[in-house]
């Protein structure tokens, strides 16, 4: 070989080794460095790391004697299921005479509180003011709609003497009927949420690894960080409800209150009584929420932003079922107090939402409700 290019070999050689050697720094370095930043972040912010419970289901309700921790950026709780399948402090053959019965979603179960903080526990510390053995079982369900609400009441509770009257917990963000197909009253057996490598992934990544559950916290609690995530497609950007479009609403009453007629009748006929309690969403109780709403999604949905909630009471009301509508109460109250009836990060109730609403049954229950 000739002397040049055999030196030449030789120089390309050490080069590449070198390169080789750099990249293996870099990655052993950065290795290293997040790993100092883990450990720092895991001393410094254990509160950051989530933990989201992944209850399991039965077809009908929760499979029963469950134990989870949940937390999130505005709360933490440990969720007991009883052997029932709910999530309530008694079982059903320990309830006394002239129980309540509430029946929901996760509004009613008491999603992001801890139970004694649910409006269904609030409301029964108030009522046992008059009646001291009175007791408000909890049957509110996540991610459920009022085909399960009344399956549930057919199949559990419908032949319970002790059960005198049901609180029907209606959210207009989900709950409302838009078909003539009748709502799903089954449940999605396994654990209650999506099972997608992405949700599991995140699930992993927030519970287990502190720089991603901070990282995650420094954008949700960032406007323009967030706005930007959910432009690039990482974080989600949930569509608002068809509550806000004047067909849906014309289709969706109508349906939804026929629907509701029909489980009232049942509950009446069974002896029971019965109210609604008509739940609103936050972005309808917020103003400032309301304006970002506009600003995304178009100046147009601004006449019908609580259209829905007046449509469904004044149709219910006219066919003789009593209804808490707690929109007014809940717009009222956020003009005039600093404290949040929602979370700030989360569409549900904080404490303070559940005490107002279980203020307004309160009210209604102890002037004879039917």
């Amino acid at each position: 070989m000739h002397p040049k290019v055999q030196s030449f070999q030789i120089n390309s050689d050490s080069e590449v080794l070198q390169v080789v050697k750099n990249l293996l720094l870099l990655l052993i370095s950065s290795a290293l460095s997040f790993g100092a930043l883990e450990i720092a972040l895991r001393f410094l912010m254990p509160e950051r790391l989530a933990f989201v419970p992944a209850l399991f289901n039965n077809d009908l309700t929760y499979e029963p004697n469950q134990i989870q921790r949940s937390r999130h950026l505005e709360w933490d709780y440990e969720i007991r299921i009883n052997a029932d399948g709910f999530r309530n402090d008694r079982n059903i053959h320990e309830i006394s005479d002239n129980s309540v019965l509430v029946l929901g979603d996760s509004f009613a179960e008491g999603y992001g509180v801890p139970l004694d903080r649910a409006y269904s526990k609030v409301l029964e510390r108030s009522l046992q003011k008059i009646d001291a053995n009175i007791h408000v079982y909890n049957g509110g369900h996540s991610g459920t709609n009022l085909g399960h609400y009344r399956r549930v009441y057919e199949e559990i509770f419908r032949k319970n003497d002790k059960i005198d009257g049901v609180i029907i917990s209606l959210f207009v963000g989900n709950d409302l009927i838009g078909t003539d197909q009748s709502p799903n009253s089954s449940l999605r057996i396994g654990t209650e949420f999506d099972n997608g490598w992405v949700y599991r992934l995140k699930t992993f990544l927030g519970s287990r690894v502190a720089t991603y559950a901070v990282l995650n916290y420094v954008v949700k609690t960032n406007a323009n960080l967030d706005s930007l995530c959910k432009k690039l497609g990482a974080c989600d950007d949930p569509q608002p409800p068809m509550i806000y479009n004047e067909a849906a609403v014309e289709n969706a009453v109508p349906r939804t209150s026929k629907f509701i007629q029909s489980f009232v009748e049942l509950i009446r006929n069974d002896g029971n009584k019965v109210v609604v309690l008509l739940i609103p969403t936050r972005e309808q109780v917020q103003d400032k929420l309301w304006q970002s709403v506009l600003e995304q999604y178009g100046k147009d949905l601004d006449p019908y932003r609580l259209t829905v909630n007046h449509r469904l009471t004044a149709a219910l009301t006219a066919a003789d079922i009593p209804v808490v509508d707690f929109t007014e109460l809940a717009i009222n109250y956020d003009e005039n107090s600093a404290e949040n009836l929602y979370f700030e990060y989360d569409g549900h109730w904080t404490e303070q939402g559940h005490r107002l609403a279980a203020a307004g049954l309160a009210d209604y229950i102890d002037s004879g409700w039917k």
